[in-house]
């Protein structure tokens, strides 16, 4: 069905440089992304471009030092139609700032740049130099305008200090604050902001910057524009389910005694099935004199009443990444398909569950390269790729939990690179892929995708196979 070449060398005008390798890119709608990557001749060494669902570059433009590669979500964010590049001025191979560059979507031409903050090295007691790096994470759906940036300087004594800052379209620095712990995955609510690290989150006002700090059981989520947690309560392991409109407001209470949860819970995503919630959580269970670490979907009614339980791996490995990826957001965050699928990395093994009845409809045979993937959703489809160097992407409909299309997609070289966190991105009916060669890292390549069906919208440099039959056959369906 699809042996054919499907993909880009990037194209640009003006003859300006267009090879590099991808460090990070991100969909703007359903016909249009943004790439940002790397040149290893020459200045610039970073540029940032806007790509047309024909694979060609509708504007380039140079980034003035290194784009940062690591921490968070990578380089980029997209906020109020505008691109948000974070990157690094280095001497004599130290970063001296971290500083951000922001494009305007539409053309391309810059907005503000600026530094967010200089770096300076930490002495130990022995007179070494070490210098910190930049962390961030990113919140980028926004609805004010404001870019979240979270990030740590590494290389104190004892702690990692974090500063917060939104910037908005002018690139103004509306607020900035230090805490002394990391922060993860960001999330959105109305104007404002939650952020978590370990039981702690904070919850953050987005006109403001005011801090409010919850002791919590993990990461929370968004029902509508409110912000669902689970808030300790006295006890141990007593929590109730609560819901904040704003950073400021007082928590509406859906549930006083939450008490479905055993073995000193931790949830590590949650989100929304219509009117049910839905809470990933790991947990100690007790077979006999051993504890193992278990990993159960809980699904609750709007008022935290228990509908299903369902297991679906051992170990906490299963959300370390975390392996369950939103484009939005690094949980599950909003609206989830009927039909969800988990990666058990415990058992080498994808699970798909129906949250509505709570059933098991099936799992995959063990495979030791489901440890290595990643998994997301757009809308009611769930988008696999299960890693380099030679990835099959596959897509399930989330409404009959059916597989429905699955390729094998190969560079040049057969060699397919990761940006950032990320491979893979998708819209609503468009699945953009990136490649890069190791043996020639000055290739960036792009391929673009019918999401449903994963046949190509244009002919260039990816090689793209057919895998349907030989995914069904690997995962047993």
């Amino acid at each position: 069905m699809l042996g054919v070449i499907v993909a880009v060398v990037m194209h640009c005008r003006a003859g300006t440089h267009a090879k590099g390798f991808i460090v990070g890119m991100a969909a703007v709608s359903a016909d249009a992304a943004v790439f940002v990557w790397r040149s290893n001749e020459g200045q610039p060494t970073s540029w940032i471009g806007r790509v047309d669902g024909h694979g060609d570059a509708v504007w380039v433009q140079p980034i003035p030092n290194v784009a940062t590669s690591t921490g968070g979500t990578g380089p980029l964010a997209i906020v109020d139609g505008v691109a948000v590049v974070r990157y690094g001025h280095v001497v004599d191979y130290h970063a001296i700032d971290s500083s951000a560059i922001a494009f305007d979507l539409t053309d391309g031409h810059v907005l503000w740049d600026h530094v967010l903050t200089p770096l300076t090295p930490h002495k130990t007691d022995d007179g070494q130099e070490i210098w910190p790096e930049t962390l961030p994470t990113y919140v980028s759906d926004v609805p004010a305008g404001k870019a979240l940036f979270s990030f740590a300087e590494d290389g104190r004594k004892y702690d990692s200090v974090v500063e917060t800052r939104t910037i908005a379209r002018t690139g103004a620095v509306t607020w900035a604050h230090p805490s002394v712990s990391k922060h993860f995955s960001p999330i959105a609510f109305g104007d404002d902001f939650a952020l978590h690290y370990g039981s702690t989150a904070w919850l953050t006002t987005g006109r403001t910057g005011t801090v409010r700090t919850l002791k919590s059981w993990g990461t929370g989520c968004t029902l509508g524009i409110e912000y669902l947690v689970l808030e300790q309560t006295d006890t141990d392991r007593g929590a109730r389910l609560v819901a904040y409109a704003s950073a400021d407001a007082k928590p509406r209470v859906i549930a006083a005694n939450f008490d479905v949860f055993d073995g000193y819970p931790y949830v590590r995503a949650c989100g929304r099935q219509g009117d049910h919630l839905v809470f990933l959580v790991e947990s100690s269970k007790m077979t006999g004199d051993v504890v193992t670490q278990v990993v159960e979907a809980i699904v609750t009614d709007r008022e935290g009443k228990l509908l299903h339980r369902i297991e679906v791996g051992h170990g906490p490995l299963i959300m370390e990444t975390p392996m369950m990826k939103d484009p939005a957001h690094t949980t599950f965050g909003g609206e989830m398909p009927r039909f969800t699928l988990f990666p058990d990395s415990s058992e080498k093994t994808l699970v798909m569950v129906d949250l509505e009845t709570g059933a098991i409809v099936w799992r995959s045979k063990p495979d030791s390269s489901l440890l290595y993937g990643e998994l997301f959703h757009v809308g009611t489809q769930w988008i696999w790729s299960d890693g380099a160097p030679a990835p099959t992407i596959a897509v399930f409909d989330g409404v009959t939990g059916e597989l429905t299309a699955a390729v094998n997609a190969y560079s040049y070289q057969g060699v397919l690179t990761f940006a950032g966190t990320t491979a893979a991105i998708a819209t609503r009916d468009t699945l953009w892929l990136h490649t890069g060669d190791w043996t020639t890292p000055d290739d960036a390549h792009i391929a673009v995708l019918d999401l449903a069906t994963l046949t190509p919208r244009f002919v260039r440099a990816i090689k793209v196979t057919d895998a349907t039959a030989a995914v069904r056959t690997k995962l047993g369906l």
